[in-house]
Parts: C-alpha cells; structure tokens; sequence
C-alpha cells in the first residue's frame, strides 16, 4: 500500500521563475517610478480616498508636468487623466476637460492611438452622468461628437 502525504514538505531553497520577456513588437514596460514621486502619487491617492479632491488634482497635475519634463509622455497622460477625474469629482469641469483634451493630445501624439476612443467614450459618460451635456457634447471649437456612431469630428 502506497502511503500518501497530505501535506508536503517546502524545499529549503525555491527555484526563482524568470520574468517573462515582453512581446516582440509590444513597448517595454515603463520604469519605475523614483521615490520621491512615488510618495507624492501614494499622498494624491489618498486625498483622493478622503475626498480632497482639488489638492489631489494639483498634484497629480504636478506628477504629470514633472513626466513630461522628463520625457515620459504615457505616464504624463495617465496623470492628466487622473487629474481630470479629481478636478470631476471636485465639481470643476472646465479644468477636467482641459486635463483630458490633454491627455488625448499625449496619448495621439504618442501612438497610442488605440487607447482614445475608449477614454473618449468613458469621458463623455461621466461627464453626462455628473449633468455636464455641454462638456460633454463639444470637446473644443473644433470637434464634435457624432451623435449616430460616437466618433469624434472634426470641423472643415
């Protein structure tokens, strides 16, 4: 009869798993993040939590300035996003569209392209969720969302 263990023993020393490489055609996964702006994103996360929204905003802004100074523009619109979400939550509109029309700007720039109908589409939502229809309708003098499909349109 063959005696069975319910529980194993763990070896003394585990074998580490190699990280995966990425995907050859797929951008590198970004640095990290020094800690001096790590200490700053974690402080704007919990303003965020405890409802100072304004102060979050503006550091937040702060974060995506210093990105962009520093040449990393796909981290610099993830904080413009997420500084127009707290400017949203603030009840600033106006300053939460100017973060996102920034964003775009960052993300078509870049060639993340793919990324922008999405956040369009989740922008106009919250913006008509929050009863901002006239932010939410018409992104700057120039563009326009197609009421039939959603797509942006751009003016001759």
């Amino acid at each position: 009869m063959i005696r069975r263990r319910p529980f194993r023993r763990r070896p003394l020393f585990r074998r580490r798993i190699p990280p995966r490489p990425h995907p050859p055609g797929a951008p590198p996964p970004p640095p990290p993040l020094p800690p001096k702006a790590h200490r700053a994103l974690a402080r704007a996360n919990g303003l965020m939590v405890d409802g100072q929204f304004t102060e979050a905003a503006n550091i937040f802004r702060q974060l995506a300035d210093k990105a962009q100074e520093l040449d990393r523009p796909i981290r610099a619109a993830d904080l413009m996003i997420r500084a127009a979400r707290a400017h949203l939550a603030a009840g600033d509109a106006s300053a939460a569209v100017k973060r996102a029309q920034q964003a775009l700007l960052l993300f078509t720039r870049n060639g993340r392209v793919g990324r922008v109908p999405h956040l369009l589409a989740r922008m106009t939502e919250t913006l008509r969720n929050k009863n901002y229809h006239a932010e939410a309708e018409w992104h700057d003098t120039h563009t326009a969302e197609c009421p039939y499909c959603g797509t942006v349109v751009k003016a001759p």
